[in-house]
């Protein structure tokens, strides 16, 4: 199956569409922005969605680059939003000059929808072929050993025990517009992951402490969308 295709149609549903038309920041989101994003600074944004992110972004006065694949999103985004920069794009095939941007992001666990892992580690190579040196990178993604808190998550939980899947895998989700398929792994191999693609990890933080205060143990199993904060190796 195209799992990119069918996250593409599911996205682009009417309903997906108003469910993403919003305006708010996860914790972890307002650290980055107030610690890493600053006045001047070029940013791209990647799987910007209908610009939620980006709008912030520009607010602190970076020169900020939105790109989605769902054509739907950008639509609106570009009709609540015709300040912003939005454009239709693939995270794995950018195309920008090698060098252009200070910061990229992938926020909301957007790089979980690329398939097969292949296309991830594009997407990993072209966001470090676009930041300048010693450029950063943050993205989120669905952790494969985050402990189940709701009936549906228990229900996941228990099925991939059985399967001893937490490693690198595809999950299918039923959402009340379509289905979605994303990428999980643990925060471990994870980390190894990013170091192959040249980057150094400086946080790996969970949504609600920012302090960087909780272990990497506390993260791997509690978090379910753990943020990476990365920086360009030489």
């Amino acid at each position: 199956m195209d799992f990119e295709l069918q996250n593409k149609t599911t996205y682009s549903d009417k309903k997906a569409v108003d469910v993403y038309d919003t305006d708010y920041l996860r914790p972890y989101e307002e650290y980055f922005f107030e610690n890493h994003i600053e006045p001047g600074m070029r940013v791209l944004d990647l799987g910007c969605g209908v610009g939620r992110t980006t709008r912030f972004i520009k607010d602190r006065g970076a020169d900020v680059v939105g790109v989605d694949m769902v054509q739907a999103f950008l639509d609106r985004g570009m009709q609540v939003h015709p300040d912003l920069d939005l454009r239709y794009m693939n995270a794995a095939e950018l195309e920008f000059q090698d060098k252009t941007f200070d910061v990229v992001l992938f926020p909301n666990q957007g790089i979980d929808c690329t398939h097969p892992r292949s296309r991830r580690e594009d997407v990993l190579r072209e966001a470090r072929r676009v930041l300048k040196d010693d450029g950063m990178f943050m993205y989120t993604h669905h952790n494969s050993t985050a402990l189940p808190k709701t009936k549906r998550t228990r229900k996941d939980f228990m099925k991939n025990l059985l399967k001893l899947r937490f490693g690198y895998h595809h999950r299918t989700e039923n959402h009340e517009n379509g289905d979605l398929t994303y990428a999980f792994n643990n925060i471990w191999n994870e980390e190894r992951f990013i170091h192959d693609a040249g980057f150094s990890v400086i946080d790996i933080l969970a949504n609600h402490d920012q302090s960087n205060k909780s272990s990497r143990l506390a993260v791997g199993f509690l978090e379910r969308w753990p943020m990476y904060i990365c920086k360009k190796s030489k």
